[in-house]
C-alpha cells in the first residue's frame, strides 16, 4: 500500500502555476466534492456579467477559501505565513551576460519544484 501524501507547487513560466495534491483516493474525492459544492454556491457570472465555467467557479471558490484562511488568525495549531515572496537567484555572470557562467540558468525560489517532465 502506498502511503504517499504530497503537495507540490511550481511555476509554469507564463505567469501561471500548478498545485498538485496527491493522497489517498478517498481524501482526494472528498476534496473534489467540497470544491464542487463551494463552486455551485459561487456566482455563475463575474463582476462584468461574463458567464463563468465550472472550472473557473471551482478555482475562484478554492482560492477564496485559502484567502480567508490566510487573512484569519483563527487557526489554533499554526500561524499562517502572510508574506508572499518569490526569489530569483542567479550567478552575476548570468545577470550581466558576461563571463564563464553567463549561460547558467537562474533558479526561481518560492513556488516549489519545477514541473515534472511528461
Amino acid at each position: 500500500m502506498r502511503l504517499l501524501r504530497a503537495v507540490r507547487a511550481w511555476a509554469q513560466g507564463d505567469g501561471f502555476g500548478v498545485l498538485r495534491v496527491e493522497g489517498p483516493d478517498v481524501d482526494i474525492a472528498m476534496v473534489d466534492r467540497v470544491i464542487t459544492d463551494l463552486a455551485y454556491a459561487w456566482p455563475a457570472v463575474d463582476k462584468d456579467g461574463n458567464k463563468l465555467s465550472m472550472d473557473q467557479r471551482r478555482y475562484d471558490a478554492l482560492m477564496d477559501l485559502f484567502r480567508r484562511v490566510e487573512a484569519s488568525d483563527d487557526l489554533p495549531w499554526s500561524r499562517v505565513r502572510r508574506e508572499r515572496e518569490i526569489g530569483l537567484v542567479m550567478h552575476a555572470d548570468t545577470f550581466f551576460g558576461d563571463g564563464p557562467a553567463k549561460d547558467d540558468p537562474g533558479e526561481l525560489r518560492g513556488l516549489g519544484a519545477p514541473a515534472p517532465s511528461t
